[in-house]
């Protein structure tokens, strides 16, 4: 399994399955791998995919979910990401890696976590390393939340699953004390 095929699984199928009905999606992304995944599910009926700084121009569009590939973390894209979501939609970013980099992964979350209801890191593993993602959501909690039968009933998956879904939220010890305040659950 390569990083690109696990890391869209993770990104897309948690974002997808932690919101209700989620018909419009935005990927920003300057080489998207995430297009095959989000095709897999039935709910979505527009695709809409920019490179990155190109969320500015996305002026009247409203979207139910957000995929952002790579780290940004600067105040005013997280502005835009919230101006462009629908008031229930979610957010999936890079999170850095809150095992190699604690420090700079908080930082991140603070940012995200100013528009969001909901801010919760998730971490995944493969032969690669471990990876670390963000789910921001105005409304839907993500293992609250996760849609089981649409998670469950996906064909042609490698890593992703509902079980999963809600064990990668789950942190060790001294990183759920670090992110104390910070992580918005």
């Amino acid at each position: 399994m390569q990083k690109d095929r696990v890391y869209s699984e993770m990104m897309v199928h948690v974002g997808v399955n932690t919101h209700k009905e989620p018909k419009d999606v935005l990927v920003v992304s300057e080489s998207c791998g995430f297009s095959d995944e989000i095709k897999k599910h039935e709910c979505v009926e527009n695709l809409v995919v920019i490179k990155e700084g190109e969320i500015e121009l996305q002026d009247s569009a409203k979207f139910d979910l957000l995929f952002v590939d790579g780290i940004e973390e600067s105040e005013k894209f997280f502005d835009e990401v919230a101006r462009v979501l629908k008031s229930d939609g979610v957010m999936v970013s890079d999170g850095g890696s809150y095992i190699a980099n604690l420090e700079e992964h908080k930082e991140l979350l603070k940012v995200a976590g100013k528009n969001f209801y909901i801010a919760m890191p998730y971490n995944y593993a493969c032969k690669l390393g471990s990876f670390t993602l963000i789910c921001a959501s105005k409304k839907y909690h993500p293992t609250a939340d996760i849609n089981l039968q649409r998670a469950d009933l996906m064909d042609g998956l490698e890593y992703y699953n509902s079980d999963v879904h809600v064990a990668s939220f789950v942190k060790p010890t001294y990183v759920h004390k670090a992110l104390l305040g910070i992580a918005k659950n």
